[in-house]
């Protein structure tokens, strides 16, 4: 979850709009952000039973995931159940 977190916490603004550059679909399950610290864009999506991170495993058995983001105020919203540890939920200010 802190992974997740110090990522998005470095997402880029959008060059033309000046807004969070950080795209949700896929009913809250793959977020697309491009980082301040490599320029490039990320891909975190969650592929039962991982999040994974650029395909890359983050966490494992995690039965729900979902991020939210409002443009408005820029705020991230991460919600995960994680198997026998239980639900957990952040926010985020990039």
């Amino acid at each position: 979850m802190q992974r997740m977190a110090l990522e998005l916490r470095f997402a880029a603004l959008n060059e033309d709009t000046g807004e969070v550059d950080i795209t949700v679909g896929d009913e809250d399950q793959t977020t697309v952000f491009r980082s301040k610290r490599d320029g490039k864009l990320h891909i975190l999506t969650k592929v039962d039973p991982e999040v994974l991170l650029d395909r890359h495993t983050l966490m494992d058995t995690v039965n729900q995931f979902s991020i939210e983001f409002d443009p408005d105020t820029s705020e991230v919203t991460i919600r995960m159940d994680v198997g026998l540890l239980g639900e957990f939920m952040t926010l985020v200010h990039p």
